[in-house]
C-alpha cells in the first residue's frame, strides 16, 4: 500500500466528478473568476455554495484526505500514474476562452510531479507541481464549453517503496478565469511573435526558449515538412490532434515546400505563388473551405496554423524550402525581403517560430543575403525583432552558428545532425552549445525513423533505438528540446504515396521520446547544463556515455548499457539515491543509496544494442 503524507489513506479507485457554480455577469462586464472544489463521495462529489459565493466545499467520504490547509479542510490525492480528479462544468456557463489554474500541492521525490488537463482523450494542457505546500499551478487557457467534463490527470508516477521515496499530488481547487480578465493568466497558446507574456523568448541566460513572463517551454517537435502543401483538412485535424496527444509542443512544416511546391498544387487544388514568384502569392477573396474559387493555398495555411494553435501546438514555420534559394532560386534579396515581410505581416501574431533555411546552407555570399534579406522582411512584417523568434535549417552535418551564429536574426541555433550513425552527435551538439555569443541550441532533424541509414538501404534502416540514442545524445549535451521525425511522416507518403503516414503515426521511436520528455518536464531547466567530467570518459567517442547535470541531480545516458564509473560530489547533498529510468517504457527501479563523494562504478540493468539506460542520482 502507499500513503501519502497527508492521512488517512486515499482509496487508488479515484474517478472525481464535480459541478461548477457560476456567478452571475454585469451586463456588458466579464464573469468574475469560478472556483470548483473536488468533493469527493463513494458515487461521485457533491457541492455546496456558502454564503453565495463561488466556492464549492468538499463532503466527507473515504475517498478523501482530510486536510486542514485545503479549502473546506479536505482534498483529493492522486496516488498512481493515470489517476484522476474530474471538474464536470455547468451547463449554464457561459462558453469561451478561460485560464484554468489548479491549487495543489505535490511530494517531490526523483522530481516534481506533472498533471495534465484532459477533455476526453484530448490533452489541453500540463503542469509540474514543484510546490510542498499549496500553489497555484496554471495549466493554461484554453476554450471551455457547458457541461464538459475536464480530468487532471497525474501523469509521471515514481514509487520508490514508501513514504517519502514516493511521489504524488494533492489537487484542491480548479479556477477558471475569463480571459482577459483581471487575474487571468497568460495563454497557454504559445505565441512565439507577437507581444505579451505568451510570446515566446530566449531566456535571460541564453541557454532555453521560454514565455516572455518566464514560465516554461519544451522545443519538442515532429517533422511535417510537406503538411501544408499534401494534407487536406481532415487529414491536418488526424495528424495535429494525434502529436498533440502524444506530447509534441512544436510541428515543423514548409510553406514553399521541397517536393515540387510551387507546380503540384496541395490537396485542395492550389498553389502558393503565380508563376513562382514570390512577389505574387495567390490569394482570393474569401476563405471558405466548401468554395475552391474562394479557399486558396494561404487560407488552407491559415486553417493549419490555426488549428495547431487551437491545441497548444506552435508551427515551426519554414516561408521555403532551400531548394528554391539555392538549386532552383525564385528569390532576389528583393523579393526575399517582401515575401518575409508579408509571410510576417500574415502569421506575426499566431504561435509560430521562424525557421529560415531549409536543409541547405548558403554556398555563396549572395545566397546568405537572401537568407539575411527574408529574415529582415520577416522582423519588418512582424513589427521588430523582438516579435519574430527565429533561427535556420541547415543541411545535413551543420549547424546554422557554422554561417549566422553572430547575427542578431538568429535567436537560436539548429542541427541537423542528419540520417547516419554514430556522428559523433554529442561532441557536435555540445560544441555549438559552448559557443558564444550564448545561443540555445536543437537538434532539429536527427536520424528519421525508419530512414535508411545513411541514405542507403544496403545500411538497413533507423528504428527506434537509433532514435533515442541521437535525442539523449543531443539534449544531454546541451540542446533544449529535440525534433523527431519518420520517413513516412515528413513527406506524408512522398515516397510510398499509400498512406502509410496514418500508420507510422504509431511507430515506437515516437512514443519513447515520450518519456525522455517526462524525464526533462520533472525538473526546472533553469540551471542544468552538460557536464562532461561527470563521467569518466564521457562525451568520447562515437557512442558516448554523457551526462546532465542540475543543481541537485544528475543523469547518466549510457546508449549500450555499458558499465561507467561517475565522479560524485558534483551534486548537493550528502548521500545520494540512485534509480535506473529505461528509455523504452520510463519505468525505474531503485539502485541503492550511496556516500557523495569519491567515485562510483555503475553497470546498468541490460547491455547490449538497443539497452540504452539512464542513470538517475537525486
Amino acid at each position: 500500500m502507499r500513503f501519502f503524507s497527508v492521512r488517512p489513506f486515499l482509496s487508488t479507485a479515484l474517478a472525481l466528478s464535480l459541478p461548477l457554480l457560476v456567478g452571475a455577469c454585469g451586463r456588458g462586464g466579464s464573469t468574475a473568476a469560478q472556483a470548483i472544489v473536488p468533493s469527493v463521495t463513494a458515487t461521485g462529489l457533491a457541492a455546496q455554495a456558502v454564503s453565495g459565493s463561488l466556492t464549492l466545499e468538499p463532503a466527507s467520504a473515504a475517498q478523501t484526505v482530510r486536510d486542514a490547509a485545503a479549502s473546506g479542510g479536505q482534498a483529493a490525492a492522486l496516488l498512481s500514474g493515470g489517476h484522476s480528479a474530474r471538474y464536470v462544468l455547468p451547463g449554464t456557463l457561459t462558453g469561451g476562452s478561460y485560464t484554468v489554474t489548479l491549487r495543489a500541492r505535490g511530494d517531490q521525490y526523483l522530481g516534481a510531479p506533472v498533471v495534465a488537463l484532459r477533455s476526453g482523450p484530448t490533452e489541453l494542457g500540463s503542469a509540474p507541481v514543484p510546490n510542498t505546500g499549496y500553489a497555484a499551478v496554471t495549466l493554461g487557457t484554453f476554450s471551455l464549453t457547458p457541461s464538459q467534463a475536464l480530468d487532471v490527470v497525474f501523469t509521471n508516477d515514481v514509487y520508490g517503496g514508501g513514504w517519502p521515496r514516493d511521489r504524488n499530488v494533492v489537487v484542491d481547487t480548479l479556477t477558471l478565469t475569463p480571459a482577459g480578465a483581471p487575474g487571468a493568466d497568460a495563454p497557454a497558446t504559445p505565441v512565439a511573435g507577437g507581444g505579451g507574456p505568451g510570446r515566446l523568448a530566449v531566456s535571460g541566460d541564453g541557454r532555453r526558449l521560454e514565455y516572455a513572463d518566464g514560465r516554461p517551454f519544451l522545443y519538442w517537435a515532429d517533422t511535417g515538412w510537406e503538411l501544408f502543401h499534401r494534407l487536406n483538412r481532415d487529414e491536418v485535424r488526424t495528424y495535429l490532434r494525434t502529436r498533440k496527444d502524444q506530447g509534441f509542443t512544436v510541428i515543423q512544416a514548409v510553406a514553399l515546400a521541397e517536393k515540387d511546391g510551387l507546380t503540384t498544387p496541395n490537396a485542395h487544388g492550389d498553389l502558393p505563388l503565380a508563376g513562382k514568384d514570390p512577389s505574387r502569392p495567390l490569394t482570393t477573396p474569401g476563405n471558405n473551405p466548401a468554395s475552391p474559387g474562394e479557399y486558396d493555398y494561404w487560407d488552407h495555411m491559415d486553417y493549419v496554423v490555426d488549428e495547431a494553435a487551437s491545441l497548444g501546438l506552435t508551427v515551426a514555420l519554414l516561408p521555403s524550402w532551400g531548394r528554391w534559394v539555392n538549386n532552383e532560386p525564385i528569390f532576389s534579396p528583393a523579393t526575399a525581403r517582401s515575401f518575409g515581410t508579408w509571410l510576417a505581416q500574415r502569421y506575426g501574431d499566431k504561435p509560430v517560430i521562424w525557421v529560415l533555411g531549409g536543409d541547405r546552407v548558403p554556398e555563396t555570399s549572395a545566397q546568405a543575403e537572401v537568407w539575411r534579406a527574408m529574415a529582415a522582411g520577416i522582423e519588418q512584417g512582424a513589427g521588430g525583432r523582438d516579435r519574430a523568434l527565429m533561427t535556420y535549417h541547415p543541411h545535413g552535418g551543420k549547424t546554422s552558428a557554422e554561417y549566422f551564429h553572430d547575427e542578431p536574426w538568429l535567436d537560436f541555433n539548429m542541427w541537423q545532425t542528419g540520417h547516419c550513425r554514430n556522428e559523433r552527435e554529442a561532441a557536435r551538439v555540445l560544441a555549438t552549445y559552448n559557443r558564444t555569443p550564448v545561443k540555445p541550441v536543437i537538434n532539429a532533424e536527427p536520424v528519421y525513423e525508419e530512414h535508411a541509414i545513411c541514405h542507403n538501404a544496403a545500411n538497413g534502416y533507423a528504428d527506434a533505438t537509433d532514435v533515442r540514442n541521437v535525442a539523449y545524445w543531443s539534449v544531454f549535451a546541451g540542446a533544449d528540446g529535440h525534433a523527431y521525425g519518420h520517413r513516412e511522416i515528413w513527406g506524408f507518403d512522398a515516397h510510398s504515396g499509400q498512406k502509410q503516414w496514418q500508420t507510422a503515426l504509431g511507430a515506437p521511436g515516437a512514443a519513447h521520446l515520450r518519456h525522455l520528455q517526462g524525464l526533462l518536464e520533472s525538473r526546472p531547466a533553469a540551471g542544468r547544463a552538460p557536464d562532461e567530467t561527470l563521467v569518466q570518459g564521457g562525451f568520447t567517442g562515437a557512442r558516448p556515455v554523457v551526462a546532465l547535470r542540475g543543481p541537485d541531480y544528475a543523469w547518466v545516458y549510457s546508449p549500450d548499457g555499458q558499465a561507467f564509473t561517475v565522479n560524485l560530489g558534483r551534486v548537493a547533498g550528502g548521500s545520494l539515491d540512485a534509480t535506473w529510468f529505461d528509455p523504452r517504457t520510463g519505468a525505474r527501479r531503485a539502485a541503492g543509496t550511496l556516500a557523495n563523494s569519491g567515485t562510483r562504478s555503475f553497470t546498468p540493468p541490460g547491455s547490449g544494442r538497443g539497452q540504452d539506460w539512464v542513470l538517475v542520482l537525486d
